[in-house]
């Protein structure tokens, strides 16, 4: 049970020396063992040791009633016990009414003093418990922002990680890509190379490699003439070497010549001649030899697509540069499409390749005839950029 303790009002009304709000009658209240002191019961968990300057007892809530009806001072220091402290306020009394009340007044006085210095004392320690708690939730909120700086940089690295694994792998298939070209290309150069190696070893001529160097010294002689053998399928395959089922079939392809170049029931058709150019090796290092490349192409229903095209073969079987006209066949008509341009100086043998890529259907109806191959001196400079085959 919580005190109450009577104060009279004709008396020196006390105060509570932690709020210095007066103790007000029959109010709960709060004192250390000794009951030097009493404070308001709200104000015990400011204060847990009693107020008086040497008396560092534990305050408690007031558990007795005041039996005693006579006032009690609560700010009165000194008293050890009930009776002495109910009988000190009049003796103070006594005291004031003898000697003016000039030496009460002064103790009162400087005893306010020190309970407001220990007050200003408490508030300063509570600024400062208060400023290092401002500055613990700064140093924390300071923690906090670092941490979640890391975590912003840790997933703008994985952001990055996943897209170099990603760029990483569109390299890799893209090198993957490019080997396997490369090694087509290599293929294909070690293939050249095995032919001219054949072509220029062979103990035994072959017949028609004799056949293609026979007319070489009267064309060359002649420059302008046609260099191909069989430009128009007038003798089947002769001259041509098929790559892949290229095969001959007759049909209207102009009023003088009925037989034309027709690759059959497959998806790619290739046909290809050789031209010996090593006869006018000088003329190709010494000056500017030309070259007019031309045909008629024509298919059987606007899809199938024909096509022509020139290489030129290094003397170590590399391939210099590609010529291919450009133009697209149509079935009502045969189109004539040509290309002209500048023999490479290394240039050793010419391919005349005749192509033919299948779209639909079951026949490949691309259709090719009257090829023209000549070469001159001192040209007309016509368009000489190199194509690559597609």
């Amino acid at each position: 049970m919580v005190g109450q303790i009577e104060i009279s009002q004709s008396s020196l009304t006390p105060k509570c020396p932690v709020c210095h709000d007066p103790l007000k009658p029959n109010e709960p209240v709060a004192c250390c063992s000794h009951e030097h002191s009493f404070v308001h019961e709200v104000c015990l968990e400011l204060v847990k040791k009693c107020t008086v300057i040497g008396c560092d007892e534990e305050m408690f809530a007031y558990e007795e009633e005041t039996p005693d009806p006579k006032p009690v001072p609560v700010s009165l220091r000194g008293s050890r016990s009930k009776t002495q402290v109910t009988l000190i306020p009049a003796l103070a009394a006594v005291a004031l009414a003898l000697v003016g009340g000039t030496g009460l007044f002064v103790y009162f006085t400087n005893l306010i003093s020190k309970e407001k210095l220990k007050a200003a004392n408490m508030k300063a320690n509570a600024e400062v418990r208060y400023s290092n708690v401002v500055k613990q939730l700064q140093q924390k909120e300071e923690i906090l922002e670092g941490a979640q700086l890391k975590l912003r940089e840790q997933r703008r690295f994985e952001i990055e990680l996943k897209t170099t694994k990603r760029l990483l792998q569109n390299s890799r298939e893209s090198l993957s890509f490019l080997e396997k070209e490369n090694e087509k290309l290599r293929a294909e150069n070690i293939r050249i190379q095995q032919s001219l190696k054949r072509l220029e070893q062979s103990a035994k001529p072959d017949p028609i490699l004799e056949k293609l160097r026979s007319p070489f010294s009267n064309v060359f002689n002649k420059w302008g003439h046609n260099l191909i053998l069989n430009p128009g399928a007038e003798d089947g395959l002769l001259h041509w070497t098929t790559k892949t089922g290229y095969s001959i079939r007759g049909g209207h392809s102009k009023a003088s010549s009925t037989p034309y170049f027709f690759a059959g029931a497959n998806g790619y058709g290739e046909a290809q001649q050789f031209i010996d150019l090593r006869s006018i090796r000088k003329e190709l290092e010494q000056s500017t030899i030309a070259f007019t490349f031309k045909g008629l192409i024509r298919n059987h229903d606007n899809y199938d697509r024909p096509r022509i095209q020139v290489d030129f073969i290094a003397a170590d079987g590399v391939r210099i540069s590609t010529f291919s006209p450009i133009g697209r066949a149509n079935k009502n008509s045969w189109k004539k499409i040509e290309t002209k341009g500048i023999i490479p100086k290394a240039a050793r043998l010419a391919v005349i390749k005749i192509m033919s890529f299948r779209t639909r259907g079951k026949n490949n109806d691309g259709y090719v005839d009257e090829l023209v191959f000549s070469v001159r001196k001192s040209p007309d400079r016509g368009p000489e950029t190199a194509n690559s085959p597609k």
